[in-house]
């Protein structure tokens, strides 16, 4: 008996039994972070959240140098650049999102270009969906907010799509090759005709059709006259039994910048990569 005790107090001072156990309390340390950040992993995966360059692989197409946000999902906020993007709301074709400054200053939404991305993660793969222009005329004071809709129409958004919010700038905009020096771009009866010389906007031809309604018809007659009164509009409408489609051609070469009740006019000289860009952005799809 008193041999068994004098071993059990010669290992517990043994110096290589003491070297064992201060080892593995310091590999357990160092490895506390790994086994944290590979749990957070596993969770991020699971729900499609967190930094984007951690959880998933990415797929997407080729998009512009950018600042781009964490991903979240609808239900989430968001802290990007001074903004908190928050409560987005979907209503039919309509997705709309609150914009929040808290900064201790103005922010001119205006001369920003934030973009809200789509991306649908499957199989620990994300990938790119759409993206959706954050176009804003406002300037938010500091601790103000507003809200921004924008179109999703044809565009399923469930519980595996998260969002992420991306600034571009105009200059890092990828080029694009053109056809015939044309870029079309069309979303449902709407299609803008976009003609360049060297790369630069010369000229815009808008067209929209509508099922003929004679309230509607007399709006856009009325529209034709005002057009075709500004320097460098020609305006006309065709008509059928059924439909009217009102066209209008927009020349650059002599106003270069046209103020007229039509959402996509660029001013004269515009890259065609950065029309096609924006435009593609607002739901068109620009060939």
């Amino acid at each position: 008996m008193k041999n068994e005790n004098n071993d059990k107090t010669s290992n517990a001072g043994n110096p290589l039994y003491l070297v064992f156990i201060f080892g593995a309390i310091i590999a357990f340390i160092i490895f506390i972070p790994e086994i944290y950040e590979k749990y957070n992993k596993d969770r991020a995966s699971l729900y499609g959240i967190g930094n984007k360059n951690e959880t998933v692989n990415i797929t997407k197409e080729n998009k512009p140098i950018s600042k781009l946000s964490d991903h979240f999902r609808k239900e989430d906020s968001i802290n990007f650049e001074n903004l908190t993007f928050s409560n987005i709301i979907i209503n039919g074709n309509t997705l709309s999102i609150d914009i929040y400054n808290s900064s201790n200053g103005k922010i001119d939404l205006s001369k920003k270009h934030y973009y809200l991305e789509l991306y649908r993660t499957e199989n620990n793969q994300r990938s790119f969906v759409t993206r959706r222009f954050l176009k804003s005329d406002s300037i938010l004071e500091s601790q103000t907010s507003t809200t921004i809709n924008v179109d999703i129409s044809g565009i399923i958004i469930d519980d595996l799509v998260t969002f992420a919010i991306d600034r571009v700038d105009d200059e890092t905009i990828p080029n694009i090759n053109l056809e015939n020096n044309t870029l079309t771009c069309t979303k449902n009866t709407e299609t803008y005709t976009y003609t360049f010389e060297d790369n630069q906007l010369v000229k815009t031809e808008y067209k929209i059709t509508y099922v003929k309604e004679e309230n509607v018809l007399n709006e856009y007659r009325e529209k034709e006259k005002s057009f075709n009164d500004l320097n460098g509009v020609n305006s006309r409408i065709t008509e059928d039994d059924i439909n009217f489609t009102f066209i209008s051609t927009f020349d650059y070469k002599i106003i270069s910048k046209y103020k007229v009740d039509i959402n996509y006019l660029y001013e004269a000289n515009t890259k065609a990569n950065i029309i096609s860009f924006k435009t593609n952005a607002e739901g068109f799809d620009c060939k």
